[in-house]
């Protein structure tokens, strides 16, 4: 198999979540069985209850080609937790961040 053109990375945050990073990477051709990872930083606005269940869902495409288009997408579901001091809540999807073309 050859390489997928014009390989799209997206990431879509839950309602109340924010990024001051980009959501969207643009990674051109790359080779099959590649792999590789995106980080996103994001911050839980206060409107956001403890307790509450956000979803983010991540998903890469490519111009053409491909035969399997069911692993293109996943979702990681994170429970906030509300402390009484600062905590960091990751919102990384390392499962969906990560890519792996064949």
């Amino acid at each position: 198999m050859g390489p997928a053109a014009a390989v799209r990375i997206s990431d879509t945050l839950p309602a109340g979540v924010t990024s001051a990073g980009p959501l969207a990477w643009d990674l051109g051709t790359i080779n099959a069985g590649a792999t590789g990872a995106r980080v996103i930083v994001a911050t839980i606005g206060a409107g956001v209850r403890c307790g509450a269940l956000l979803v983010n869902t991540a998903a890469i495409a490519s111009s053409g080609g491909e035969s399997d288009l069911s692993n293109n997408a996943a979702q990681w579901t994170t429970v906030v937790t509300c402390t009484s001091r600062p905590i960091y809540l990751p919102l990384v999807l390392a499962r969906a961040s990560a890519y792996t073309l064949r």
